[in-house]
């Protein structure tokens, strides 16, 4: 637990006023590193082994790390790991379709799940639709439905 709250201490760090990228890229490639080498050898690290909040309180969400970790080389293995995971109910969809779909950003392709940029410019939706079942997000269909009843009681 003390990594991860160091991680996200670190992946936060250098945001907002204090923005700098090369500091910011060091530590996503060590947090990259810490997430591949704590699967490894211990698993994923799940919200019930991590909780919400480590040491000192620091919130510690794993969506944020993840979409970090979307640019790097251990993206690959984190992604297929972590994809029997959600698969098993131990990890969110949602954080996982969100890595994808910023990886697919960064790397000009269409989104796979709609989660991270959004669905207004879906090319096939039925394509979507079938991924987004395949790990156990709503349909689009319903999740259209979702966002304008929200849109509607919120006016």
């Amino acid at each position: 637990m003390d990594s991860f709250c160091i991680a996200f201490v670190c992946d936060q760090a250098f945001l907002g006023d204090n923005f700098y990228s090369n500091l910011i890229m060091l530590n996503d490639r060590k947090n990259a590193y810490l997430l591949k080498w704590t699967t490894k050898n211990y698993g994923y690290p799940w919200l019930k082994q991590i909780w919400a909040f480590g040491n000192e309180e620091i919130f510690m969400p794993m969506g944020n790390l993840l979409l970090h970790l979307s640019d790097y080389e251990d993206f690959i293995y984190v992604n297929e790991t972590l994809l029997e995971y959600v698969k098993s109910g131990d990890w969110t969809p949602e954080d996982y379709a969100g890595m994808i779909d910023r990886n697919n950003l960064n790397n000009n392709l269409a989104p796979t799940y709609t989660v991270y940029q959004g669905h207004d410019d879906i090319r096939d939706s039925v394509k979507v639709d079938a991924a987004r079942k395949s790990i156990g997000l709503p349909g689009f269909i319903h999740l259209r439905q979702f966002t304008k009843d929200f849109f509607k009681k919120n006016k």
